[in-house]
């Protein structure tokens, strides 16, 4: 049984092991005196890596997967955008109000004209997809980041909790934690999305 799934065991050792790594980047933040968890925290740094190699990773193997080539670019496209929303702030700043905006609609401009070129293959991919273990952690990262982290992280919420006591550097701390594990579900499923399809284009290539 173990030599079956040797593979599978592997990366939930992996994946435990980056759990605890993205757990200590928490801490370093939580250490960090008055500024804790603010724009430019570690964990903010560690969420914007993480939407980086997805995004450049899937694109890059994309290449690779036959069965999945127009799939792994879409969600290329889609970690790209959130990369570049990460960096709004960073953008306004130091380049000019609005760049985000400008670079997030070239990105949707690209993925929408890849989606046409290609959008029978595309729904037969997404079909194919949909059932998969990398489908279940990519959902399950997607809700984790983009709903519950708001809905946890919101300031009356916490206020209600606190009442007196309330500290936004607490709010802060357990709404970014929480969008952390979402980014890090989001990266095992671009890893699972790459086993899954490796394995197939390997496997038609031998038969071939």
């Amino acid at each position: 049984m173990f030599r079956e799934h040797r593979g599978f065991l592997i990366r939930t050792i992996i994946y435990m092991l980056c759990l605890a790594a993205l757990m200590s980047v928490v801490s370093i933040d939580a250490s960090a005196g008055e500024d804790k968890f603010f724009e430019g925290s570690y964990t903010e740094r560690a969420q914007e890596v993480i939407f980086l190699v997805l995004a450049l990773g899937l694109f890059a193997i994309s290449y690779k997967l036959g069965q999945a080539i127009t799939l792994a670019r879409m969600f290329a496209g889609f970690f790209l955008l959130c990369f570049i929303r990460e960096l709004d702030a960073l953008l306004e700043q130091n380049v000019g109000t609005g760049t985000w905006q400008v670079l997030v609609t070239l990105v949707l401009v690209a993925m929408a004209y890849q989606a046409h070129k290609n959008w029978d293959q595309l729904m037969a991919e997404v079909r194919m997809h949909v059932e998969s273990y990398s489908f279940g952690l990519f959902m399950a990262g997607f809700l984790t980041t983009f709903l519950f982290s708001r809905l946890i992280g919101n300031e009356e919420l916490w206020m209600a909790i606190m009442e007196e006591g309330y500290r936004r550097n607490i709010k802060n701390a357990v709404e970014e934690s929480v969008e952390l594990l979402g980014d890090a579900l989001l990266l095992f499923s671009g890893v699972e999305f790459f086993v899954r399809y490796h394995a197939k284009a390997d496997a038609q290539s031998q038969a071939s």
